[in-house]
């Protein structure tokens, strides 16, 4: 019976050489790192939004800003598919790029 040895003294075997497809895979990837960092765009600074709540209860009269609400009825009645559907009827309301999650 032939006895195998493992760990550091076991005999080392020889791998097989890239074939031209992985040799081209590799270097296409290479060629392409140094370029990523060209195209990332720094994030447009944005304006701070402040929010602030409170425990109290209080009507919707009595609060010194504008509240619309868009029930389920409403929706249904209109056949809203997304967001964008929703709000399109409310003031100074806009959804540019509305993302796939937005569905309603």
């Amino acid at each position: 019976m032939k006895s195998q040895r493992h760990g550091l003294n076991a005999p080392s075997k020889q791998r097989p050489p890239l074939g031209p497809l992985n040799a081209l895979a590799l270097l296409t990837l290479a060629a392409c790192l140094p370029t990523a960092g060209a195209y990332a765009q720094a994030a447009p600074a944005m304006a701070e939004v402040v929010v602030s709540g409170s425990r109290s209860e209080q009507l919707s009269d009595e609060l010194p800003l504008s509240i619309d609400v868009i029930d389920a009825r409403t929706m249904s009645d209109q056949q809203t598919r997304d967001v964008r559907e929703a709000l399109r009827d409310l003031p100074n309301t806009s959804v540019k790029h509305p993302l796939p999650r937005t569905t309603v």
